[in-house]
């Protein structure tokens, strides 16, 4: 009796570790249509976007918003780099953020392999954006990012510093080589919600202080658990960056990308949409893959 059920759960396992590579099979279909229908599906997400704005007061509220998160990152800068002219010991300042809870662990290893990894996770990111991802909703604003999981599901393999950093600098590396840098949006507000603090809400709130193989074992004892929290977790971080990014765009812009085309472009089509899709699926498959290295980071 107990070998028929140990079957059917290993059975089950593998069912969704199919289900897995099938949804990347429909990643590729769906970035082969998005080529074939390029045209026709960006006038049709700009059709949309032209829709009256039913919070039409978050216009103004634009100004106050953007200029306290554009102030919060000066702030944070001249603190960091304060921190850092002080330190003695760069390994020292790693291990106070990670008691600060920036980052997962903050001995050698760990930063040293972090670092690499979130650096190419980074250049992944970017290298799909730019070119898998090819439909501009609004063009030389925001694009269609069906990639927009790799942050997150960075974060949920190898630690929320290593999704911070795959997110900001692919976030980075994205708009310098697409044509969509726009000062001081990008470099702040784009590459700091849409990048960094994307990845790292999604790792604490999914993950928490659980390793790796800890969070394979849940996923593997509640599965459906797993995925409604993974959707509702994306969802929240997508509106979240939808909000701050619609605001920044639309004071950079100076009016021309409202606050309600930022906030829906981002925050309901571009980056939410992936992320909610793929992410739950795709990180049981990955863990599956990361969990026989323990050299792999906690970063």
């Amino acid at each position: 009796m107990s070998t028929n059920v140990s079957q059917k759960k290993e059975g089950f396992g593998g069912v969704i570790y199919w289900i897995a590579v099938a949804v990347v099979i429909a990643a590729l279909l769906v970035i082969a249509f998005t080529a074939l229908f390029r045209e026709e599906m960006s006038s049709f997400f700009q059709s949309l976007l032209a829709l009256s704005n039913p919070l039409a007061f978050m216009e103004q509220a634009s100004f106050p918003i953007t200029y306290i998160v554009w102030g919060a990152m000066v702030v944070g800068v001249v603190f960091l780099v304060f921190i850092r002219l002080r330190s003695e010991n760069w390994y020292s300042f790693m291990k106070t953020l990670a008691e600060w809870g920036l980052i997962e662990k903050g001995d050698a290893h760990d930063v040293k392999a972090g670092l690499r990894i979130g650096a190419e996770m980074a250049g992944l990111a970017a290298f799909c954006w730019i070119v898998l991802s090819p439909i501009p909703i609004i063009p030389g604003a925001v694009h269609w990012r069906t990639f927009a999981f790799i942050p997150g599901l960075a974060a949920l393999l190898f630690g929320r510093g290593v999704g911070m950093l795959s997110g900001y600098l692919g976030t980075i590396i994205w708009a310098l080589l697409a044509g969509y840098w726009i000062l001081p949006h990008t470099p702040v507000v784009d590459g700091m919600f849409v990048g960094a603090l994307t990845g790292w809400f999604i790792a604490v709130a999914l993950r928490g202080k659980m390793s790796r193989e800890g969070l394979l074992r849940y996923i593997e004892g509640n599965r459906l658990r797993w995925i409604v929290s993974c959707v509702v977790v994306n969802l929240i971080g997508g509106v979240v960056m939808g909000f701050f990014v619609g605001a920044s765009l639309n004071v950079t812009t100076a009016g021309a990308v409202p606050w309600w085309a930022g906030f829906f472009a981002i925050g309901v089509i571009s980056d939410t949409l992936p992320m909610m899709i793929f992410t739950a699926f795709l990180t049981e498959s990955l863990l599956r893959l990361t969990v026989r290295h323990r050299e792999l980071p906690n970063f």
